[in-house]
């Protein structure tokens, strides 16, 4: 914790944090902003299952985990196993015509075509036709290339990407080629105590209930895995420069460069060029996290130097949405 943070600074933080956990609908939240990979300042409201927050205490992470899988495509492109000019079909036979004819840069940026989510009749355990089963009639909804949209059939079937070129299960990949190098010991996919109970508005009574704890399955690559604070503090320093053996700093870049016409998505990273908030301020990379009893959000800010992260097990959207509000912090906590 960086010292030199005036304390007027960190009750200003402080009390954002627990206005959002409360905002949100959450039991518990915590928080981060970092500089130059050091904390200036952790925040941490509310308890898990009637104990404090632990640095150990997982939390549920959505689409945050599209980042690993897109790191691992990433590594197959660097490794000369693929292109991401070609065809996805090239490398996952049977694939409606469409769909196999979007090349793997398209599927990572979301510009593939295909539909955000699969019919309505998808069972995810996968005993439903894979990957045919993922598409309704017609298979997409824009032609590949045309119009950026946010896609989780999309990251499945670069999830079975990676499969099929590594022959092994797509979270075995992540585990091996990213988790253990980069020491993120408490990311897995499944929860692993102690984790937070995720919590949503009952639709009937507008209390608090508790969601149980449900399995993407064959879906897992868009958005499944469970993360503690510590382990995504190594994943924002790694987003921000690489590692040696993982992926370059350089492959890291692209991955944050404009893959859209307006400039809010890159490889597999969320994108805000600009911050409203701070004339000049700095633009950031990341994503968000949106599953039912979660929100969470991880931005790097490479250039400045500057991170932050949150997360909360709630369900309730902010007016701003959790990318704002994490900005906000990183604004109030280097403000100074």
């Amino acid at each position: 914790m960086n010292d030199e943070l005036r304390t007027a600074t960190r009750l200003l933080l402080d009390h954002r944090l627990e206005a959002a956990r409360t905002a949100l609908g959450a039991t518990a939240a915590t928080a981060v902003v970092l500089r130059g990979g050091r904390p200036l300042w952790r925040g941490a409201t509310g308890a898990v299952d009637g104990h404090p927050l632990d640095a150990d205490t997982q939390f549920r992470i959505g689409s945050i985990t599209k980042t690993l899988t897109a790191a691992l495509v990433l590594r197959l492109r660097d490794e000369g196993r693929l292109g991401l000019d070609d065809p996805l079909g090239r490398h996952l036979p049977g694939l409606p015509e469409p769909v196999g004819a979007a090349t793997v840069g398209q599927f990572l940026a979301h510009t593939s075509g295909v539909p955000g989510g699969p019919p309505a009749t998808w069972r995810r355990d996968g005993t439903d036709d894979f990957p045919a089963g993922l598409f309704g009639q017609p298979p997409t909804l824009y032609p590949a290339g045309a119009v950026h949209h946010y896609s989780d059939v999309g990251f499945t079937l670069l999830g079975a990407l990676v499969e099929r070129h590594r022959g092994a299960p797509w979270a075995e990949c992540v585990r091996t080629e990213l988790l253990r190098p980069l020491g993120m010991r408490r990311t897995t996919r499944l929860p692993a105590a102690p984790a937070a109970t995720g919590w949503a508005a009952d639709p009937e009574t507008g209390g608090p209930t508790a969601v149980p704890s449900y399995d993407f399955g064959v879906m897992s690559p868009s958005g499944q895995h469970w993360s503690t604070l510590d382990d995504l503090v190594r994943w924002a320093a790694f987003l921000t420069g690489g590692q040696d053996g993982v992926l370059s700093a350089a492959t890291l870049a692209e991955m944050r460069r404009p893959a859209v016409p307006d400039g809010c998505y890159g490889l597999g990273l969320e994108l805000w060029p600009d911050d409203p908030a701070r004339r000049g301020g700095p633009g950031f990379a990341g994503h968000t996290g949106s599953v039912p009893g979660f929100r969470s959000a991880l931005l790097v800010a490479p250039a400045e130097g500057l991170a932050g992260i949150l997360l909360a097990n709630g369900s309730t959207a902010l007016p701003e949405g959790t990318a704002a509000l994490v900005r906000d912090l990183i604004r109030l906590g280097t403000a100074a």
